[in-house]
């Protein structure tokens, strides 16, 4: 009898513990709720609410995420909904962006490429190599027809009218100014990239390069439509010529400044030194070569009988 009724009281402790589990909190003692038992000195409450994350603090599981589950770290601004996009998403511009940016801003254009980790330069390049074979065509037809014209009255032309009315040179002319164009594109940015490092320059040549690029544009692509309207003007069309190519190459030349100051990271003067190196040695290899051919010709009339 006595073992039965001990028998029976461990089966009501037993169920008595279960009704007890059941009703127990299911944040205590349970690891997965952040419960568990409390620490010494520390009341259940407190543990409790350790364990749980603060409203607006991030999460293991949400690092770098705000409350609202956007990102609330450094980035780029907050986009709809308040969520946050990361910095360099969505701030690449565009072709069109770049062309409007380096014709009416273009020192804060060249200032943001050269800020880029990785410069937009295959499509500036494929876009600028276009633009310029184009404007190569357009010159060299203008330049076939500048030659056919005499010098002065009185005097024959360089070409001959009929070749220059034949479509295959006014073709050959033309791609030939075109590949010119292009290949003094790379070879300016190359030399440049040179004369810059040389003058205390830093900066990529890839930056360099795209930025070359795109100071190629404006010109070539207001250049092309004033050289079709000077070519319907007759006679003007040579001082609108003259005017254009002038205008043309001037700001040409202010575009290519602020791309080596902003690449390169130079000063005023020494962007200017960098900037007529190259216009001083062009200008020296042309006096040098018509120094060269005007001895030959005094050689050769003095040689004649």
């Amino acid at each position: 009898m006595e073992e039965q009724r001990r028998n029976q009281g461990e089966q009501a402790e037993t169920e008595r513990g279960f009704q007890e589990e059941a009703g127990a909190s299911p944040g205590l003692g349970r690891p997965d709720a952040g419960g568990g038992p409390p620490q010494a000195g520390q009341e259940p409450g407190a543990a409790q609410q350790a364990s749980s994350p603060q409203p607006g603090t991030a999460s293991p599981e949400g690092a770098g995420r705000g409350g609202d589950g956007g990102y609330s770290g450094e980035g780029g601004a907050a986009g709809p909904g308040g969520v946050r996009e990361p910095l360099g998403t969505g701030d690449r511009p565009g072709l069109v962006d770049w062309v409007f940016g380096v014709i009416f801003t273009p020192r804060a254009t060249f200032a943001r490429l050269a800020a880029l980790d990785r410069p937009p330069l295959g499509m500036l390049l494929t876009v600028a190599i276009l633009i310029t074979a184009v404007s190569g065509l357009v010159q060299g037809t203008a330049a076939v027809r500048e030659l056919a014209l005499p010098v002065a009255p009185g005097e024959s032309p360089l070409l001959a009218p009929e070749l220059a009315r034949n479509p295959g040179v006014n073709l050959a002319l033309g791609v030939l100014v075109a590949i010119l164009g292009v290949v003094m594109m790379f070879v300016g940015a190359g030399f440049l990239h040179l004369v810059a490092d040389l003058a205390g320059g830093r900066g990529s040549g890839v930056h360099l390069l795209a930025a070359m690029a795109l100071a190629s544009l404006p010109p070539n692509l207001i250049g092309i439509p004033l050289e079709a309207l000077a070519a319907r003007l007759g006679s003007a069309g040579s001082a609108l010529r003259d005017v254009s190519a002038l205008a043309m190459g001037i700001w040409s030349l202010i575009l290519t400044y602020r791309a080596l100051r902003a690449t390169k990271h130079l000063s005023r003067g020494d962007a200017l030194i960098v900037l007529f190196v190259p216009v001083l040695a062009f200008l020296g290899l042309a006096v040098l070569a018509v120094l060269v051919i005007a001895g030959a010709a005094v050689v050769a009339g003095a040689a004649a009988p």
